[in-house]
């Protein structure tokens, strides 16, 4: 799935169109030929910060958006389209380098491809939240193995509650209570309509 380059909006200081700026932080994008990770963005120098998947940084001008759209798409925002899920934090192992679905006895694991199929949340963070592509079809309940830098194996149980970060919000909200606002007015108004004077 990749975001198109076609989205205009007139801009009525100029009297032309102009391309809208879709890059943002979290998104994974290509840039010659490899995936990248967008981590932070830079409002000062007005630069993305890049990660691959080898660990290489480079930064990028905010220009090249319009200047050279070709060059840099986005591949997805995986933060509104794929499924969260977390690890727990193993200090001094490293980040996520391979995870795979271990199989029954006399099947074969699945490896999952990294940053095709799962990404993590942040690429130098060691462990932790990490996306899943949804087109995999990783179901609840699913057991997976995630192997860090330093070869220590963390399992990790796909939850029945698996989403992305705006399900998961939406969800949350929904199971909120109402708050009730509680000031001078409210406790007069209450009092009036149980009939007390």
């Amino acid at each position: 799935m990749s975001y198109s380059r076609d989205e205009y909006q007139p801009n009525d200081n100029v009297g032309q169109w102009c391309i809208l700026l879709i890059v943002e932080v979290g998104d994974l994008v290509t840039y010659q030929g490899q995936r990248w990770f967008v981590s932070n963005y830079d409002r000062t120098a007005k630069v993305f910060a890049l990660f691959n998947i080898a660990g290489e940084r480079i930064e990028l001008p905010r220009e090249i958006e319009t200047t050279s759209p070709d060059q840099l798409q986005v591949v997805v925002k995986p933060s509104a389209k794929w499924q969260l899920l977390t690890a727990p934090v193993k200090s001094s192992s490293g980040p996520f380098v391979r995870m795979v679905i271990p199989g029954l006895p006399g099947r074969a694991e699945i490896v999952l491809e990294p940053w095709v199929d799962w990404i993590p949340s942040d690429p130098l963070r060691e462990g932790g939240s990490f996306f899943i592509n949804p087109e995999r079809k990783i179901r609840p309940g699913v057991l997976l193995l995630a192997t860090h830098r330093n070869g220590a194996v963390v399992r990790v149980m796909v939850p029945q509650t698996v989403g992305t970060i705006q399900r998961r919000k939406k969800a949350r909200e929904a199971h909120l209570p109402v708050k009730e606002v509680s000031n001078r007015y409210t406790k007069i108004m209450k009092g009036f309509e149980n009939g007390d004077d």
